[in-house]
């Protein structure tokens, strides 16, 4: 039996990483090139990075931060 490319805790240890950077750097405009190198160090896709910042802007927006 294969092992799965990433296991739960890996997958969900990397969303945590991720939230934790768009935390930190919510209001910075990336390139192509950045976004795509964003994605690489986080082991995915760029539609999947750019999926990820849609869900942030949304859960943020209207909360009292900057997007308000």
């Amino acid at each position: 039996m294969s092992r799965p490319l990433f296991d739960k805790k890996e997958v969900e240890s990397s969303n945590v990483k991720l939230q934790s950077f768009l935390k930190a750097v919510p209001y910075l405009t990336f390139s192509d090139t950045g976004l795509k190198n964003i994605a690489g160090r986080f082991g995915i896709t760029l539609e999947e990075l750019k999926e990820h910042i849609a869900n942030f802007e949304n859960e943020n927006t209207g909360k009292g931060g900057q997007n308000a």
